[in-house]
Parts: structure tokens; C-alpha cells; sequence
């Protein structure tokens, strides 16, 4: 299936791995697009599957008891997403929806773990994401606790900002379509 693979070699995380390793994750895996504003997965759905953004971009979030949406994160091509890899949560927690024309290569797990206990340097590069997703965790958890709404909010703007610059005359600005809520 040459989409998956050239989509895998694409990728930072995969760029290095043989073609038969890469020929591991075939079985099974799919290529699947969605429109902006599609739902990818729900939670509560079957967790049984790694998803790679191969194109686009999709947003992560909560709905509060009150109904507004609460983003977690926001996932960029060459992420992987749906579940930390290799965890053992059985359903998702979250949901997952395209924010602009996506394209999603969906691995199965099975398929990702067995690569993963055979290739040392994934592993480490899959452990090096799960601390780098920590560290932005923790620092958003320390300023929702310690800091003023205003303080949060600038946060937010200048991680943003630095996430997804777009240089204008004035400036730079956020390159990003982003409700109030």
C-alpha cells in the first residue's frame, strides 16, 4: 500500500526505520480523510488503534457539564494521537475532531506495539513524546492553578503564537481559527 508507507516515511518518528519494519504496520492500517469539522473518533469509542495525522490539523477537547468544549491540544501532521501508544485504556477518552481537510493514517495497535518491542530507537522516541506532551501538560495545569485569568490568557497566546506563527507588517500573528470558547 504505497500511501501508507510513503506516509510513514514522511514522518519524523518512522523517517528512520527500515522497510521492513515499516512493512509491520500495513496489516490492517488505513488511510482515512475528514472534513473540517468531522468527528474522528467520540469518547468512549474503542481505543484500538494508533492514529498518525498525516495532513491537517485536528483538535482534542472535553465538553463540561455545562456544554462547552474544554480543547486538551491541538495535533499537527506527523503526530500520533487517539490514545498515548502503547497505553492499555481500552476506549478513548476525549474527542477528536478535524479542524480543516484532514488526513489520518489509522494503525493497529497490535501492529505499533509489536513494532515498537522491536525497534529500540522507537521506543525511546515514543518515551522522549510522552515527556514532551508531560511537560505541556504540567505547565498548563500549573498556570490554570496559580496564575489570573489574564495571566492564562497570555500563556495560551504566546504558546500559540509560537506553535503557529504567521509574520505579518504589523507583526505576528496566531495562524489558527479559533472560537471564544
Amino acid at each position: 500500500m504505497p500511501d501508507i508507507f510513503w506516509t510513514l516515511q514522511r514522518t519524523q518518528l518512522f523517517e528512520r526505520l527500515s522497510r521492513e519494519d515499516l512493512a509491520l504496520l500495513e496489516p490492517g492500517s488505513r488511510v482515512k480523510a475528514f472534513a473540517p469539522k468531522q468527528l474522528v473518533y467520540l469518547p468512549q469509542d474503542q481505543a484500538d488503534a494508533v492514529l498518525l495525522l498525516a495532513s491537517g490539523r485536528v483538535k482534542l477537547y472535553a465538553v463540561t457539564p455545562d456544554g462547552k468544549q474544554a480543547l486538551l491540544t491541538l495535533v499537527d501532521p506527523g503526530e500520533l494521537f487517539g490514545s498515548l501508544p502503547l497505553s492499555d485504556a481500552p476506549r478513548r477518552e476525549e474527542f477528536a475532531e478535524a479542524m480543516e481537510h484532514s488526513t489520518i493514517l489509522l494503525i493497529p495497535a497490535s501492529n505499533f506495539s509489536r513494532l515498537v518491542e522491536r525497534n529500540p530507537t522507537l521506543s525511546l522516541a515514543l518515551h522522549k513524546l510522552a515527556g514532551l506532551r508531560l511537560r505541556r501538560l504540567e505547565r498548563r495545569l500549573k498556570y490554570l492553578l496559580f496564575r489570573s485569568n489574564r495571566d492564562r490568557l497570555v500563556a495560551l497566546l504566546l504558546e500559540l503564537v509560537e506553535q503557529y506563527p504567521v509574520r505579518k507588517p504589523e507583526g505576528l500573528e496566531i495562524g489558527l481559527n479559533l472560537s471564544h470558547q
